[in-house]
């Protein structure tokens, strides 16, 4: 056995409080000159130098500790191997506990005993040596229980709730005389086979440890569990950088084929990342080759920051969380291992507070309605396994307030969320928001089969059905708010509202996801005092709530790729619903690249801008001009046309503050400066402090 971190020593653990029904057995007790009589359940043991023996057959002690969260270590050595000899856990009472130990075959089993009745919920494959003395670990966090033998993990499941309650007693049961159990240690609230260096192997460069801490001491360093193994099931790990700009985080699935380093051909994994350019990063490596999968870039990344990487893996699904936000979904299952490593692309990088939970609950759940296809579901998040999918939530009901959830599409189809559905005599009703084929969303309301659809609203550029979306549905009266992306997608006014409270999903492929689905009363519609709206300049002033930092409530729901004709004619009413007394609106250079004349592109803006303050009596508006960038260096004509139209709204109307920037960027002579821009057309930070200056000056 590998040397351990100080375990607690569990000294006078025995409960000491004897049975009065118990009958002296015909067998003599014959205890050493040391040794202590200890008073038990039932049957009879000894204690000498806090090593415990059995005297008598069927005999129990319990100790007096509960077992509640942590890592539990015991040695036992069998007196009998045709008798069953090991420990009781979650104890209860004589009716109800756990049992692990060796069965009369010297297979170790695992048994659950609920009510009187015993079910052998695990078994193993390995015949172990009965005359030697077996280790046997168990480790406790939450509901779930890692059973470990000899430092190889066997198996864990999940505490039946019955017996997972403050009772959680532990103790010696030993079917036969002389079964010896000693090196009895407990630590609290600690999984040691995560957080203990001896059981890992540094395969690449080199790791230093502290009781919180992986740290890496070279570049490209791998550090592999020898005790944990993972195919399905969820893995995180809190990752500490340290400025360089590598790759950092979470090897999985690993495929050894005797090799040391796994940089070599012929090894195969997936990885998990902080990547070296600020992305969360999914790949694989097939043997020995590289390629991505999937990746998001990380808002406000910090090269010395500290991130939360998850995966949670699904047979041919992998989900990745950063932060415990879901980022995005992958499809593929050409890697077979099931190792697990943390890796370091740069010195100093620190990993903590890592967890492995295989278990992962598959197939139809008995708490959804499937009207249509087929769904998976586990503790966290239901999905449709076949096309064509309808599936509501038994015990979930939703008629007003707010809904909250987070939807990944899956596929290119027409895939997400119903809510108020209804089936009276096989005619289904509901509404159903989703992400479209086309990669939009959309919105529409199914009374009795018949379908009455929405137009299909644009998102920010670069969206795709393998992301994760946060989604917000709130029901105030007859009108229904609709929240895509983080953005108002519909607000739907329906005099006729459908009286089901169903909540699911309807997914034409499949694929499509549905992770933490919850509700509240409270009608939690979203309006703000300053809002920015506009194309991808908007989308991507990431620093707006530092550059307007005078503005306590501000917030941005730009859109890449947008332009004036999709404000004016697919988001106005949702502007509107956010009720801004200030606006901040940036847009028409994508009009302009698209050769869009300027009195259209001008005329857009004044539709939508006046309706706004038809609607909302106080607006006033920031009208940010067009400026010149290199990507546009041909169109400089054009942008000044488009201004001179903006300039106009702003002296034809009070309440249209426009915002001179055409040359914002410019030297001298006009000419276009690359300094202030990350890739020739969209501004740097210090070109968004710049127009954050003349937007503030211009509301004042």
């Amino acid at each position: 056995m590998k040397n351990k971190i100080p375990f607690l020593v569990l000294t006078s653990l025995l409960l000491f409080s004897c049975s009065n029904d118990i009958t002296p057995s015909k067998d003599d007790i014959i205890y050493n000159e040391s040794e202590k009589k200890v008073d038990c359940i039932s049957g009879a043991f000894g204690n000498e130098n806090e090593v415990y023996t059995s005297k008598k057959v069927n005999s129990l002690c319990l100790l007096n500790t509960k077992f509640n969260e942590g890592t539990f270590d015991i040695s036992f050595k069998v007196g009998n191997s045709l008798q069953e000899n090991g420990i009781v856990f979650n104890y209860v009472d004589a009716n109800n506990y756990y049992f692990i130990g060796l069965d009369l075959t010297s297979n170790i089993v695992i048994k659950e005993v609920l009510n009187s009745t015993k079910n052998n919920i695990f078994r193993s494959k390995t015949i172990f040596d009965a005359t030697a003395s077996i280790n046997i670990s168990l480790v406790k966090v939450d509901d779930r229980i890692e059973i470990y033998s000899n430092d190889e993990f066997l198996y864990e499941f999940k505490v039946n709730s019955t017996l997972n309650n403050t009772k959680t007693s532990i103790g010696l049961l030993a079917g036969s005389k002389n079964t010896i159990y000693s090196n009895i240690n407990f630590v609290e609230n600690r999984n040691n086979y995560l957080s203990n260096y001896d059981y890992f192997r540094v395969a690449s460069g080199n790791y230093d440890y502290n009781e919180d801490q992986f740290i890496s001491l070279s570049k490209n360093s791998i550090l592999v569990s020898d005790t944990r193994t993972l195919e399905n099931g969820t893995i995180e790990v809190d990752v500490s950088l340290s400025g360089d700009y590598t790759d950092n985080g979470i090897i999985f699935n690993l495929e050894e084929n005797n090799k040391e380093t796994y940089w070599e051909s012929g090894v195969s994994y997936y990885f998990y990342f902080v990547n070296l350019n600020g992305y969360a990063f999914l790949g694989k490596v097939n043997n020995g080759s590289w390629s991505p999968l999937a990746y998001s870039n990380i808002e406000n990344f910090d090269p010395i920051g500290n991130y939360k990487l998850k995966i949670v893996k699904d047979n041919d699904k992998i989900y990745c969380f950063l932060d415990n936000k879901i980022v995005f979904m992958c499809i593929d299952s050409s890697i077979k291992g099931n190792k697990v490593a943390l890796r370091a692309g740069g010195k100093n990088i620190g990993f903590s507070s890592l967890k492995i939970d295989g278990i992962i609950s598959l197939g139809n759940n008995e708490e959804f309605n499937v009207y249509e296809g087929e769904i998976s579901a586990s503790s966290s998040h239901f999905s449709s396994t076949v096309s064509k999918t309808i599936a509501t939530m038994k015990n979930f009901e939703f008629n007003k307030g707010t809904l909250e959830a987070i939807l990944i599409p899956g596929s290119s189809n027409n895939n997400g969320i119903i809510f108020k559905a209804s089936n009276v005599n096989n005619e289904f009703s509901y509404y159903w928001l989703y992400f479209t084929a086309t990669n939009q969303v959309s919105f529409s309301k199914i009374t009795n089969g018949v379908e009455k659809k929405e137009i299909n609203k644009f998102l920010p550029y670069g969206r795709n059905y393998s992301r994760a979306y946060n989604i917000k549905i709130v029901i105030k009266n007859n009108d229904i708010y609709c929240y895509f992306d983080n953005r108002l997608s519909f607000f739907y006014h329906d005099d006729e509202l459908l009286s089901g409270t169903e909540v699911g999903i309807k997914s034409v492929g499949n694929n499509t996801s549905i992770f933490n689905i919850s509700k509240v009363d409270e009608e939690k519609i979203e309006t703000y005092e300053y809002l920015i709206f506009g194309h991808s300049y908007t989308e991507y002033w990431y620093t707006y709530k530092s550059d307007f930092s005078e503005y306590e409530d501000i917030y941005d729901i730009g859109m890449g790729a947008s332009n004036t004709y999709h404000w004016t004619n697919q988001y106005l009413n949702e502007v509107i619903a956010y009720k801004p007394h200030y606006g901040i609106y940036w847009n028409g250079i994508n009009d302009i690249s698209a050769g869009y004349k300027a009195n259209d592109i001008a005329n857009n803006v004044k539709v939508l801008l006046t309706t706004m303050k038809q609607q909302i009596p106080n607006f006033e508006v920031a009208l940010v001009g067009v400026n010149r960038c290199p990507s546009a260096s041909g169109k400089r004509n054009e942008i000044s046309s488009v201004n001179a139209l903006y300039k106009d709204l702003g002296n034809t109307y009070d309440f249209i503050h426009y915002v001179e920037v055409e040359k914002l960027y410019c030297d001298s002579n006009g000419n276009e400066l690359g300094m202030y821009f990350t890739d020739g057309l969209h501004p740097n930070h210090e070109g968004y402090k710049m127009a954050a200056l003349l937007i503030k000056d211009a509301l004042k």
